[in-house]
């Protein structure tokens, strides 16, 4: 999901899955009882902070977290009450017996609020070194942002990589579904802090739905427009034609 250069992708064994367009939501389809990840890019060249919300309840409850200009973060786990250790997103059935509230409207969606720095930044014209590690792209005239204040996140191991698409079916065998908690991450983030917009820049909404785990084997897969189901090597639809 993109919009005005912010991206939001839920990852599934470490590769995104394709949305699908269902009224005003995209959603995704994964197994249930699988465990995800979700992946956050700020293609600006000045940081933002994200606020994520899962099921209507935000995953963090000791901050935000900051992502550096022209760069991405995943994020694996819940920030309950500790920097170093949690547990995993992982995607069940309403009637699983740890699900909040099966009744819940927000069960499924995943909400980003991205805000971006208030501060003024020098964008460098050579663009030589941009795949350098080590190029700061975040030099302010204000350097005043008070580093190590408890209200925001930074998380430690960026990552630009680019993976694979991955297509679920969008069909009868999908159902709805919420978020709990599963095995434990290890994760590590650290306090940071950035003079952020009271209010998000942008907003981005993805709906996930589960798949029960007789589909999920990635053997077969369905067409997003008419459901036929096809091979999974199969690049289209040959009932529609639509392209996988």
């Amino acid at each position: 999901m993109y919009k005005d250069k912010f991206v939001m992708s839920v990852l599934y064994n470490n590769k995104p899955l394709r949305e699908i367009r269902d009224g005003d939501l995209k959603k995704v389809v994964i197994p249930f009882n699988s465990e995800y990840k979700i992946l956050l890019k700020n293609k600006h060249i000045v940081p933002c902070t994200a606020s994520v919300s899962i099921d209507g309840r935000k995953i963090s409850e000791l901050g935000d977290f900051i992502i550096h200009g022209k760069s991405s973060i995943i994020l694996e786990r819940f920030v309950i009450d500790s920097l170093d250790k949690g547990k995993r997103f992982k995607f069940v059935k309403l009637d699983h017996p740890d699900v909040n509230d099966p009744y819940e409207a927000d069960n499924g969606i995943i909400e980003v609020e991205f805000r971006r720095t208030k501060n003024k930044v020098i964008e460098l014209h050579d663009m030589k070194n941009i795949n350098s590690p080590t190029f700061d792209w975040s030099y302010t005239e204000n350097r005043n942002t008070g580093w190590f204040s408890s209200d925001t996140f930074y998380y430690s191991n960026n990552s630009g990589s680019v993976f694979d698409n991955i297509v679920f079916s969008d069909s009868s065998c999908v159902d709805s579904g919420a978020t709990v908690e599963g095995s434990s991450s290890d994760q590590q983030f650290m306090y940071s802090s950035l003079d952020v917009s009271k209010n998000p820049d942008v907003i981005l909404r993805l709906k996930m739905v589960g798949v029960s785990n007789k589909y999920s084997n990635l053997d077969y897969k369905f067409c997003a427009k008419c459901g036929y189901k096809a091979n999974y090597g199969d690049n289209y639809c040959v009932i529609c034609g639509t392209k996988f």
